[in-house]
């Protein structure tokens, strides 16, 4: 699959249905989520998660890159996503942030190079890494590069479950983390694991 250089735009704050504004399920490996802007994916309840890019239980090798992303929830969810994923080049809430996360990643990996997230929700992360009973692979990202700001955790990395064999973790190098939220932090290890190098998290 591919798409790429489209608008998507959703109903913004909404009650009546939590929207996603691209939705990639079930798909093979491959594919490309590329130039598109996406906005407006927002529910109000927050029982759920609106999302600007979702993909869930896919193949591997897959590509999103240079993707503009606006009030949405999340802007980039991905869960059930296997090996050799690639997150590059994309801006997300530069005019309005996300309510919760900029970017999400659980029971996969990812390498994310040069992504910029302007902030997140309260409590939240610019990049989150979760790890969760059932998930059937570690839930693992390579930061390369990339800018952080004003999000209660620049990069947060999760273990729910540390009784089996799966775990969260991340590798940073040379991003860049800085907030002026209260009490945020660079980045929170919370079970999971995390290596941080040649980054700045002033």
């Amino acid at each position: 699959f591919d798409v790429e250089n489209n608008t998507v735009t959703g109903a913004g704050p909404t009650a009546l249905i939590a929207q996603n504004g691209i939705e990639v399920i079930n798909a093979i490996a491959g594919g490309t989520i590329s130039g598109n802007t996406v906005s407006g994916n927002v529910y109000t309840p927050q029982t759920v998660t609106s999302t600007g890019i979702l993909i869930y239980n896919t193949g591997t090798g897959i590509t999103v890159s240079n993707n503009i992303l606006d009030q949405n929830d999340v802007g980039i969810y991905m869960q059930g996503v296997g090996t050799g994923n690639v997150v590059s080049g994309n801006t997300i809430g530069q005019n309005t942030p996300s309510t919760f996360n900029g970017i999400s990643l659980e029971d996969g990996s990812a390498t994310l190079t040069n992504d910029t997230i302007y902030g997140s929700g309260s409590g939240d992360a610019a990049v989150g890494v979760y790890s969760e009973n059932g998930d059937a692979n570690n839930s693992a990202v390579t930061i390369s590069g990339g800018i952080f700001t004003n999000s209660s955790f620049g990069v947060q990395v999760e273990d729910d479950y540390t009784s089996d064999t799966k775990h969260a973790e991340a590798v940073i190098d040379g991003a860049t983390i800085h907030s002026t939220a209260a009490s945020s932090d660079g980045v929170q290890v919370n079970g999971g694991i995390a290596m941080i190098q040649n980054s700045d998290l002033s």
